[in-house]
C-alpha cells in the first residue's frame, strides 16, 4: 500500500506541486501562469488536497490527475465551480492544449525555443546547444528545468511548447534481439528514453519540425520503424550546423538571416 502526498493547486486549476508535503521549496504563493492564489487544502472542510500517489519501493509510474472534489467532503474545489462538469468518463482525461500538434494545413506560431533531446553524449548536446544560442535560438534541455515535483513525462508535456525539436541519437545502449539474434550480434543504439522522445516530437509538431540527428558509429542501429528518412549526421568537421540551420530556415525560423 501507498500513500499520498499534498498537491499544491491554483484556484484556477493549475498544478504548482504534486509533492507539496515532500518538497515544500517548490510551492509557490501564486500561480506563475495566471497570478491565482494557490491552495494544498479544502476550503470547506481543510483537508489536505491529494497529491502524488507514493509506492514503497516503486520510483515513478504514477500520473497525477487533477481532482474535481474533495475525497473527504465531497465538495467541489474552486478550479470545479469554474468550469463546466464533464461527463464521469472524460473528468481525469487531462491533455495539454497542444500534445498532438497542429492540425495539417493550419499555421504555427513561432517562439524562439528549440527541444533538444539527448542521451548520454555531452559534447554532442552541448554543441547543438551553444550553436541554437548563437543563432539566437533559446535550447530547452528536460534536465536543466525545474522539477516542481512533476513524473518525467509530465515535465516533458509541460516544456514542449516549442516549434521546432532536435533529437540527438548518440550510441550509448548495446541490444541485440532476443529471439532472432545472439549476444555477439548486439549493436549501437540511442537510449530508449531518446526513441520515446523522438516519437512524441513527432506526433506533437510533426516530422517536418523534427531534426534527428546521429553520431556516427560502428554498426549503429536506427530506430527501425524511422527507416527510409533521411538523417543529419553529427560530424566532426561542423557541416551539420548548415543542415540544422536549413531544417529551421524552413520551419520558419531565422527569417532575415543568411
Amino acid at each position: 500500500m501507498g500513500k499520498y502526498d499534498i498537491a499544491q493547486i491554483c484556484l484556477e486549476g493549475h498544478v504548482i506541486n504534486t509533492m507539496a508535503g515532500s518538497y515544500p521549496e517548490s510551492n509557490k504563493k501564486f500561480c506563475d501562469k495566471c497570478g491565482s492564489e494557490t491552495i494544498t487544502k479544502c476550503p470547506k472542510c481543510q483537508a489536505y488536497i491529494q497529491g502524488y500517489y507514493h509506492v514503497e519501493g516503486v520510483l515513478g509510474g504514477f500520473t497525477y490527475k487533477l481532482p474535481t472534489f474533495c475525497h473527504e467532503c465531497g465538495a467541489p474545489y474552486p478550479w470545479t465551480e469554474k468550469a463546466p462538469i464533464l461527463p464521469e468518463k472524460q473528468r481525469n482525461i487531462q491533455f495539454p492544449k497542444k500534445i498532438f500538434g497542429q492540425p495539417r494545413g493550419t499555421s504555427m506560431t513561432i517562439s524562439n525555443k528549440v527541444f533538444i533531446v539527448h542521451g548520454h553524449d555531452e559534447a554532442m548536446k552541448e554543441g547543438v546547444a551553444r550553436y541554437l544560442e548563437k543563432l539566437g535560438l533559446q535550447p530547452i534541455i528536460l534536465h536543466e528545468q525545474p522539477n516542481k515535483g512533476r513524473a518525467i513525462i509530465e515535465k516533458l508535456i509541460d516544456y514542449s511548447d516549442v516549434g521546432f525539436a532536435v533529437i540527438l541519437l548518440s550510441a550509448d545502449d548495446i541490444a541485440y534481439n532476443r529471439y532472432t539474434e545472439k549476444p555477439d550480434d548486439a549493436k549501437p543504439q540511442a537510449r530508449q528514453n531518446v526513441i520515446l522522445e523522438l516519437g512524441f516530437f513527432l506526433g506533437h509538431l510533426k516530422r517536418d519540425r523534427v531534426c534527428p540527428m546521429y553520431r556516427s558509429a560502428p554498426n549503429f542501429r536506427l530506430p527501425s520503424d524511422y527507416s527510409g528518412v533521411l538523417l543529419t549526421e553529427y560530424d566532426e568537421a561542423g557541416g551539420w550546423r548548415e543542415k540544422l540551420k536549413l531544417e529551421l530556415k524552413e520551419a520558419g525560423y531565422l527569417r532575415g538571416t543568411s
